[in-house]
């Protein structure tokens, strides 16, 4: 018997037809959401649709706007294209967002209303010990059927070492013991899979074992220490709905936003100041309803094969105690002091591995532990 485990992209609507031509390029996609308490909108452009370059979209003014005309506010540029504020909204009011670019252009985003979200009633997580795979399901509906349509994104993280440990650091003059951690590792991913269902078919508005991720725990990188999910849900309009349900159909078909799309995708964004100008996006409105789960390895069984690190590839070298040879050593930092070499007339010299053997931190992740962390 399988091993089982349960825990508990915007004026009018107008189709846009993907850009093939140099003139195309320049294209600004606007991603994000209006939020019951925070909205965050995300500003980049194609430089050119050909080699899928994208840039970031600075210094642009974005605000948020109420159809009452009683509120307009300006978001904030928290990094390079990526725009937010925190403020309480009321759900059923709708609102939109306007954006005024750097060369003068503005766009505009039809009115649409703030939708609330139920709660995730329950994530299931069925681990098959024949084959290791763990299914990530999950369910959750709306008692008053006021929902129908739902999108879910997640981001997963888990914990990792570097393959070689270290005692020793360089400071550019001498080794002394190494004060920080640069062995365990946090890594953070958004996945890039859109996750959609209705249940506008359905007699009650229920979301039944949605399937969010799967994985093989064997050998797997992602759950030898420790492993963690965070899953978000979002309420849509049909518009909405149909839009996402083009665009993951042109992705999982071509691959990404910007290649050949066999579909037209709807926009409720326009450029007032050029109605001729391309957008790519969908401002939507939604409060957010989310879940974590986190899996350590002992909540699997002992007989699944262990991920291994490739220790080959990772050499340890011996550098004799020298002052010269050491600096020639470790002043580039490509290479790092592991560990002293004691022998009966003491030390005689100090072990050493690349970089990216002992720094976890070169494989993209924060030594930071994250506060949800087991």
């Amino acid at each position: 018997m399988p091993f089982l485990l349960l825990l508990s992209f915007v004026g009018c609507v107008d189709p846009f037809e993907t850009p093939n031509s140099p003139s195309n390029s320049n294209v600004l996609v606007v991603e994000g959401r209006i939020g019951k308490e925070q909205t965050e909108i995300k500003l980049t452009r194609s430089a050119n649709l050909d080699t899928l370059e994208i840039v970031r979209e600075k210094n642009a003014q974005v605000r948020l706007e109420n159809e009452a005309g009683t509120l307009s506010l300006s978001l904030v540029e928290q990094e390079d294209g990526l725009y937010s504020v925190s403020q309480s909204l009321t759900f059923g009011e709708r609102y939109r967002i306007r954006i005024s670019t750097a060369d003068d252009e503005t766009y505009l985003s039809a009115f649409v209303p703030l939708l609330s979200v139920p709660e995730i009633s329950e994530v299931h997580l069925e681990y098959d010990s024949a084959t290791t795979q763990l299914d990530i399901t999950l369910s959750t509906g709306d008692p008053e059927g006021k929902t129908r349509y739902y999108r879910w994104e997640y981001e997963e993280t888990w914990e990792y070492r570097s393959v070689r440990p270290s005692s020793l650091e360089y400071t550019g003059e001498e080794l002394v013991p190494r004060a920080a951690n640069i062995r365990t590792c946090w890594v953070t991913r958004p996945a890039g899979t859109i996750l959609l269902e209705t249940s506008i078919s359905l007699d009650e508005d229920v979301i039944s074992r949605k399937l969010i991720n799967r994985e093989m725990v064997g050998e797997n990188e992602k759950f030898r220490i420790g492993y963690s999910i965070l899953i978000r849900q979002y309420a849509l309009t049909s518009d909405e709905f149909e839009f996402w349900s083009l665009l993951k159909k042109n992705t999982e078909t071509f691959g990404t936003l910007f290649d050949p799309q066999p579909s037209q995708l709807k926009t409720n964004l326009t450029c007032i100041s050029t109605p001729d100008k391309l957008v790519v996006g969908y401002i939507s409105a939604s409060a957010v309803a989310q879940q974590r789960v986190t899996l350590e390895r002992s909540d699997f069984p002992r007989d699944i094969p262990e991920f291994q690190p490739n220790v080959g590839a990772c050499d340890i070298i011996t550098v004799p105690f020298d002052p010269l040879e050491i600096a020639l050593e470790f002043t580039t930092g490509d290479q790092v002091p592991l560990g002293y070499l004691i022998g009966f007339s003491g030390i005689e010299g100090v072990f050493s591995a690349a970089k990216a053997c002992v720094d976890c931190r070169e494989a993209g992740g924060t030594t930071t532990r994250p506060d949800f962390w087991f």
